[in-house]
């Protein structure tokens, strides 16, 4: 083979040759790099990767003397880059994740050299998430405009950290590292893998109904209330903070002078998970008796509890179901909620009730009254959504048939 040959054959698959090529530099470059950046060459890669299939895929059909062998390479490689990315960046933060160990056991290190009580290693921790220092960057902080979301747990900025990407799993927490951005929740989990580093007894604090999670940690035989979001930005600094700061939060989200937190859970390391909810508000001893139209008591009615506190129908997380005699009980604090009961019969029996109620009274009683709605059973409602789309589409078929004739 002549150089002229070659010279031939290199211009008539120049645009393979330079996607392998691209692929062959982003693969290098996650090996060398690391930060939010590596994220932007991770996604690249696989963009990549798609494109270079369906340029195979076309190169296959063209040969097969397909007319539409072009349109139809480009929309399988789009068709991939949907339906996979997520499940490629799922692969591949936790492979990621896997390999931070060594640099969470070095930076946790470097952070608590010079300190010897707890308390003197947990405000250590903590001044790494200042704001000022940009170890960590905070989607609600940044004031970069012109983002692009992409399905909530990528987002594109026009300036610093240019890149975000969220945790797909909480086993990932060390994900963090590399990625160096979140939300409250990405916060909570890289300081919890931090204290308990560092030797701390640390957990978890979520409260769904009102989207905030943040920590404890267990000093001088005291838990201890850890934000690591209010670094920089509060004058606690994150440490020490009250409890009643969530429902101080959840006022300024409403403009109200007071607010209200529903349902807060402490999660340790070991998955263990306690309620704790009373450490940040009152609570009120709910019982809800279900019946249906006829005042029959009905059993095994799952009852789910959604909050309207902070935001709109918030889900809680907090369930339960009636006993034998029509009966669950919960305990909450007060505010504005949709309670929302349902049975697991085909055609279902449903109802959602709202109330607004105080802490100011220790117990509260009420009933549902549940009535039947097959809409609630959602493999017979898109079933019968499905047919009724079939149908409409065979019955236009078979017009056009007939109109033709």
């Amino acid at each position: 083979m002549n150089l002229k040959q070659i010279k031939k054959i290199v211009k008539s698959n120049i645009f393979i040759i330079l996607l392998i090529a691209f692929l062959i530099i982003n693969i290098v470059i996650l090996f060398v790099i690391d930060g939010p950046l590596w994220g932007f060459f991770c996604i690249t890669l696989f963009i990549l990767m798609c494109f270079t299939l369906g340029f195979a895929i076309y190169l296959y059909l063209k040969n097969l003397n397909y007319k539409k062998a072009r349109k139809i390479g480009l929309l399988l490689a789009i068709l991939i880059l949907i339906l996979l990315l997520t499940p490629y960046m799922i692969l591949m933060t936790h492979l990621k994740a896997e390999a931070n160990r060594p640099e969470l056991q070095k930076l946790v290190k470097t952070i608590i050299s010079d300190s010897d009580t707890d308390e003197a290693k947990t405000k250590k921790l903590l001044e790494w998430f200042n704001t000022s220092k940009n170890n960590i960057y905070n989607n609600y902080y940044l004031k970069v405009k012109g983002t692009l979301g992409f399905g909530g747990k990528i987002r594109v900025y026009l300036g610093e950290p240019y890149i975000g990407i969220r945790t797909f799993n909480d086993k990932d927490s060390l994900w963090i590292l590399t990625s160096r951005y979140g939300h409250c929740g990405e916060y909570a989990l890289i300081f919890r893998d931090m204290a308990d580093e560092a030797g701390l007894t640390v957990r978890r604090a979520r409260c769904f109904g009102e989207d905030h999670e943040w920590n404890e940690v267990l000093i001088n035989g005291t838990w201890i209330v850890i934000d690591a979001t209010r670094v920089g930005t509060a004058k606690d600094n994150g440490y020490n903070v009250s409890p009643k700061f969530m429902e101080k939060k959840v006022a300024g989200n409403r403009g109200t002078t007071e607010g209200n937190v529903s349902y807060v859970i402490a999660e340790y390391l070991n998955g263990t998970i306690v309620d704790i909810t009373s450490r940040y508000t009152k609570i009120v001893n709910i019982s809800i008796a279900a019946q249906d139209e006829n005042g029959n008591t009905l059993s095994n009615v799952k009852i789910k509890i959604k909050s309207n506190n902070r935001y709109s129908a918030y889900d809680t997380r907090l369930s339960n179901t009636t006993n034998q005699n029509g009966i669950c009980s919960f305990t909450l604090g007060g505010g504005d909620y949709i309670f929302e009961s349902i049975t697991n019969d085909i055609i279902p029996l449903f109802r959602e009730k709202s109330i607004v109620f105080t802490e100011d009274i220790p117990n509260l009683n009420f009933t549902v009254v549940l009535k039947s709605d097959w809409t609630k059973n959602e493999v017979l409602f898109y079933g019968v959504i499905s047919g009724i789309v079939i149908a409409v589409l065979f019955i236009f078929i078979f017009y056009i048939k007939k109109k033709k004739i």
